[in-house]
């Protein structure tokens, strides 16, 4: 939707809520015919109490004309009202001047004022002013909570339009309150990386999103990219594979960050991973999106824990994120001192293995004893291949 039409609907609004119209419903057209907007939850001023005050501030007999309006502006100089009670004839008329002289004189004695916020948002959007729309946006953000649903599409469309993008973008750097929830709604509907990367970087929470979309693409290379581009050099200098080996519940997205089974699972405030279960049936507890090489690698897994002969047991996977699987570990045998185990696989060359997912599960064993364990440190690192002279 192109921003600007939002903006009729803005000012529909606006006329029905400061018009003093006795009516109890608007319908209009913004893009289809019959499409309606009704209900003005959280506006300050409604039309009933915006007439009864101006019929009480001006006397029962006289006349709620503009001459009388504008009597009560040069009486009451402090007052919001009459300037407010002007802005309807001001949009209608398409009087950018006015709306503008009148938005700042309610604003300058009104500050929270939803309406004036209103009109200068309806103003912004026809003059093509994705700053000033921007601007107003943010102050109705804020004041007008119950609103915030639409005010982040409206937000939406501008970033996603050519002509407000830089305007957007400019306003996200400095880490709006709509920011995030308004990223969001972008990054679900456009696939344009330059702009989801810009958002993310500004975002950082909202990074996981992003790369969840380039691997739902298949695009395992890009979400990968921007992954070693959001940690930064000094952490991609340092990287391991896993990323985050020790637990330490380091910062960084999925799906190259831990994803944890909330249920079965609790990070150690020193380090380690601790994870329980049942043991009646298989539970997957941590997984990781990796990038190996092909050639031989070696797994080790340093643990400490408790289970019961023929019991519930732990099992480290490799596989291709295809779901093939290349190797995995059991762990049937866990000591109440930390212990190391350790396995060796290879990623295939012939294969499109290129990325490979790391996963820790538990499995059922031939009785329902539950286990649990504490991960101390997991790496995957080369090993040599003695085939190889």
């Amino acid at each position: 939707m192109n921003w600007r039409g939002v903006f009729s609907i803005l000012t529909a609004i606006i006329c029905f809520a400061i018009g003093f119209l006795l009516v109890s419903q608007l319908r209009f057209s913004s893009t289809a015919p019959g499409e309606e907007i009704s209900g003005l939850a959280g506006m300050a001023l409604t039309a009933e109490h915006a007439k009864s005050r101006l019929v009480k501030s001006l006397g029962s007999d006289t006349p709620v004309n503009t001459a009388a309006i504008q009597a009560l502006a040069v009486r009451e100089p402090l007052d919001a009202l009459p300037y407010i009670a002007m802005l309807p004839e001001a949009l209608a008329n398409s009087d950018h001047e006015a709306v503008q002289h009148l938005s700042t004189r309610i604003l300058y004695r009104a500050p929270r004022n939803k309406l004036a916020w209103k009109a200068r948002l309806t103003l912004a959007a026809r003059q093509g002013d994705a700053e000033g729309a921007i601007a107003a946006l943010d102050r109705l953000y804020l004041l007008d909570s119950p609103q915030r649903e639409t005010y982040d599409g409206i937000l939406a469309d501008i970033g996603l339009s050519a002509q407000g993008r830089q305007a957007f973008l400019d306003a996200i750097a400095k880490r709006p309150t709509w920011g995030r929830t308004t990223s969001l709604k972008i990054m679900a509907q456009s696939d344009d990386n330059d702009l989801l990367m810009a958002l993310a970087r500004a975002f950082p929470e909202n990074q996981s999103t992003f790369l969840e979309k380039l691997t739902d693409q298949g695009n395992w290379a890009g979400a990968h990219f921007a992954f070693q581009s959001f940690v930064g050099p000094d952490v991609r200098s340092t990287a391991t594979a896993p990323f985050d080996p020790s637990f330490l519940g380091l910062s960084a997205p999925r799906p190259f960050n831990w994803l944890y089974n909330p249920t079965h699972t609790r990070l150690e405030a020193r380090g380690g991973l601790s994870a329980s279960f049942p043991g009646r049936s298989r539970v997957w507890l941590a997984r990781q999106a990796i990038s190996l090489p092909p050639g031989p690698h070696s797994l080790s897994a340093a643990m400490s824990g408790h289970m019961s002969p023929e019991g519930g047991y732990f099992r480290w996977e490799v596989s291709c994120i295809d779901g093939s699987r290349i190797d995995y570990l059991n762990v049937k045998d866990l000591l109440p001192v930390r212990h190391t185990y350790t396995t060796s696989f290879s990623i295939p060359a012939d294969a499109p293995c290129d990325f490979q997912y790391l996963a820790l599960f538990g499995m059922g064993g031939a009785f329902p004893t539950s286990a649990r364990t504490i991960v101390h440190e997991v790496t995957i690192t080369p090993a040599i291949d003695r085939g190889v002279p």
